[in-house]
């Protein structure tokens, strides 16, 4: 169980910016919640398995391995339709190993995304992986504990 004081350590309380993110740049353009219900009463992974697969395999913490699970990448190139999956560092989703054969879409570094939006090449359906792992210097994953810094990817936070 985490302290409370680790739940928003991923926010800098000295600079505003990253508020202004949320504030300007979320609150005030998207429906956001104020409750959150997880698939899973667990860890992330296994919730983000569930987002994927419909089932976390009965896991509420974070097992490393492979999984064959059908996901709904499989039923959106079954279908025609083309995805992406994003990742910032090395991907969770990379355990779903049928993904990398899959066709109608893959694996492309998050530095690409704004490239792509920009030149309206998006995919039907995009998912996001963040940098799970500090020990490529630094997470963006918003979890409490392990970000000793957060990097926002936004060049100018007031232009939001």
């Amino acid at each position: 169980m985490r302290e409370p004081k680790e739940i928003m350590s991923a926010l800098d309380p000295t600079t505003h910016s990253t508020m202004r993110i949320y504030h300007v740049g979320i609150g005030q353009r998207f429906v956001l919640c104020d409750n959150w219900f997880s698939s899973v009463p667990g860890e992330t992974w296994p919730n983000r398995n569930f987002a994927v697969a419909a089932t976390s395999n009965g896991e509420v913490n974070i097992k490393t391995k492979f999984y064959s699970n059908k996901t709904i990448f499989e039923e959106l190139a079954k279908n025609g339709h083309t995805w992406q999956i994003y990742q910032d560092g090395p991907a969770q989703l990379w355990s779903f190993y049928k993904l990398w054969f899959l066709k109608n879409g893959g694996f492309r570094s998050f530095s690409k995304f704004k490239e792509d939006v920009k030149n309206d090449k998006l995919n039907n359906f995009v998912f996001i992986e963040p940098k799970h792992f500090p020990l490529f210097g630094y997470t963006n994953n918003m979890h409490a504990g392990n970000n000793s810094r957060i990097v926002i990817p936004i060049s100018n936070p007031q232009k939001i």
